[in-house]
């Protein structure tokens, strides 16, 4: 199914659509306030992307994953495309301060889940690992000293080194907090699923 509006086309599966419904049923106090951030974030690589006059963007609605469909990376400057990457982690902090401020205005829960859901989302974006924004800025900076291939081995090495303590922090804090480890196979499919979309 394919939705368009302006410039922006949203493209999306009904298997899409079902399990942001089952999330957003069985999980709505976390869920909610995360796709919130989520939306903030790829917000901000759309607005990078229409500032720099992209004709069309097109995003994928997947199961585990948004994807952005960037025709134009291969022609645009180093430097705009690392401003396009900076764009999501950059939104998520600025609109985290914001929520954060209004939580100590009003002292609502949710804004303070807004808040840190948007610096976790924002910093895990920021680590050089492949399908993140991270990764896009260090494959930019490697390829100015490297030729791709050895960039790209570079980067996946940084990848895998980096994996392991991030899913093992990962699952020591759900152990600790007895939460449902739902959560932690989501997050770690949805991980491995943006990896393989990337290196596929």
């Amino acid at each position: 199914m394919t939705i368009s509006a302006g410039r922006l086309r949203l493209r999306f599966g009904y298997p899409a659509a079902a399990a942001l419904c089952a999330c957003a049923v069985l999980y709505a106090e976390r869920f909610l306030p995360a796709l919130l951030c989520v939306l903030l974030h790829e917000g901000g690589h759309i607005a990078a992307l229409l500032a720099f006059g992209e004709h069309e963007i097109e995003v994928v609605l997947r199961v585990l994953s948004v994807d952005i469909i960037d025709k134009g990376a291969a022609s645009r400057p180093d430097r705009r495309q690392a401003i396009v990457a900076l764009a999501g982690p950059l939104s998520n902090g600025v609109t985290s301060l914001l929520f954060f401020a209004a939580y100590k205005v009003c002292g609502i829960q949710l804004l303070q889940s807004c808040a840190l859901i948007g610096v976790c989302i924002g910093g895990f974006n920021l680590l050089p690992m492949i399908a993140t924004d991270g990764g896009a800025l260090a494959a930019i900076a490697l390829q100015r000293r490297f030729s791709e291939r050895t960039a790209n081995a570079i980067l996946t090495a940084l990848t895998l080194l980096l994996m392991f303590p991030v899913c093992a922090a990962a699952f020591l804090a759900m152990l600790r907090s007895g939460r449902n480890f739902t959560l932690l196979a989501f997050a770690a499919a949805g991980i491995a699923s943006l990896i393989d979309a990337k290196t596929g």
